[in-house]
């Protein structure tokens, strides 16, 4: 059985969550999947991010990852029918936003979340 995950309710980050080849990875995963982002929509919780249906799996991976360090994070994914695309939105408490903001700014492309 895994270890429980870090109360989800705290709005800090744990980086010690992940151990180096864990981190390491991720920040591949990171960059890979938000380099490659077609689409990013604010709202009032925080990001909608849409790529193409070849990103899912890395999508997925990134969330696996991401849940371990910020817990805060609430990871929606959207597949409509017929797609060839989906949705990732990431919300959380208030400030979540800004967070993501801050957080994001490193992987995704320059001026992709502007309002």
């Amino acid at each position: 059985m895994s270890d429980p995950l870090p109360d989800s309710n705290a709005f800090a980050c744990n980086p010690s969550a992940m151990n180096a080849e864990q981190r390491q990875r991720h920040e591949i995963v990171a960059r890979q999947l938000f380099q490659g982002v077609h689409e990013v929509k604010p709202s009032d919780e925080g990001y909608a991010f849409r790529w193409d249906n070849s990103q899912f799996e890395l999508a997925a991976e990134f969330i696996t990852r991401e849940r371990l360090c910020c817990p805060f994070f609430t990871f929606t994914l959207s597949v409509e029918a017929g797609s060839e695309s989906f949705m990732l939105r990431i919300s959380g408490p208030e400030g979540v936003k800004a967070f993501i903001q801050a957080e994001f700014a490193g992987v995704l492309p320059p001026n992709t979340m502007q309002e």
